[in-house]
């Protein structure tokens, strides 16, 4: 595994403050793989023009073009399992784009391609995994964005934050700088009714998976796995903002659980239970 970890050759196009490129970027680093980043223009995209595709994150590996977090994180692992080419491994899933090759889907993009025969033990491991990737991306991912922006002054503190580090011409920096703050928090509001308290349900909810992660290391048990690294990532995207103290504050054992997750990244290379 290390060894083929090695030999990979990843550019990431990506967005420095999005939450979906923060945790590719976290799985690259726990798994010590070197990877090379293209920040994104944030109005013209410019160096997506090689793709119809204009969200980020975008991975080139290996030259083969890779689309949504999940999928990019999938099928890495694969690889890093079985060796097996990337486009090899892409032909497991099924990817639909719309007709202007904007929009994607993906059939089961948490899936991970283990060797087969699969055992009894592993297939309940990936089907827990599985499970909460889904939840994961489909749930807490949806809440950052509104907690982010939670109330006016903390939407200007987060774009001028954001835009200290974007890649945008000058005259549109200053426009973000301007009315950016001020825009971001009035979509926050619109698009946050469904919840009565948008902090609170991301308190919920990560309250809901350290029940899950239970009296274990992690979620993967002794060793992380791919829902730990999903979690992991939702989390370290909130640290340049105030709502991050807050959940350390407010959710009981999730600092220690990061604790753990932060010195894997920095010191050791990861396995997984079976």
């Amino acid at each position: 595994r290390e060894e083929i970890a090695r030999k990979l050759n990843i550019q990431l196009f990506q967005f420095n403050f999005c939450p979906f490129c923060v945790k590719v970027r976290k799985y690259l680093n726990l798994n010590k793989i070197k990877f090379n980043k293209v920040e994104v223009n944030i109005k013209s995209k410019i160096e997506l023009n090689f793709t119809k595709y204009r969200k980020v994150p975008v991975a080139l590996i290996n030259n083969t073009q890779v689309l949504d977090s999940s999928l990019i994180i999938s099928v890495i692992e694969s690889h890093l399992i079985s060796g097996q080419p990337i486009g090899e491994i892409l032909t497991n899933y099924s990817i639909t784009h719309n007709h202007d090759g904007e929009n994607l889907l993906v059939d089961s993009p948490y899936k991970v391609c283990d060797p087969l025969p699969v055992s009894d033990a592993l297939r309940v491991y990936r089907d827990r995994e599985s499970f909460w990737r889904e939840l994961i991306n489909k749930e807490c991912y949806k809440l950052l964005h509104w907690n982010v922006f939670y109330t006016l002054c903390q939407s200007i503190q987060a774009n001028q934050l954001i835009m200290s580090s974007v890649n945008v011409a000058p005259i549109y920096r200053i426009l973000y700088h301007l009315f950016g703050g001020l825009a971001m928090y009035t979509i926050s509001q619109i698009r946050s009714r469904p919840y009565t308290d948008v902090r609170e349900s991301l308190h919920d909810f990560c309250r809901q998976w350290m029940k899950d992660v239970g009296s274990r290391e992690f979620h993967g048990g002794s060793h992380y796995n791919l829902a730990d690294i999903e979690m992991y990532g939702a989390i370290m995207s909130l640290t340049p903002y105030p709502v991050y103290k807050n959940v350390l504050s407010n959710v009981p054992g999730i600092e220690s659980w990061i604790d753990r997750m932060h010195r894997h990244e920095i010191t050791t290379f990861p396995r997984n239970d079976r």
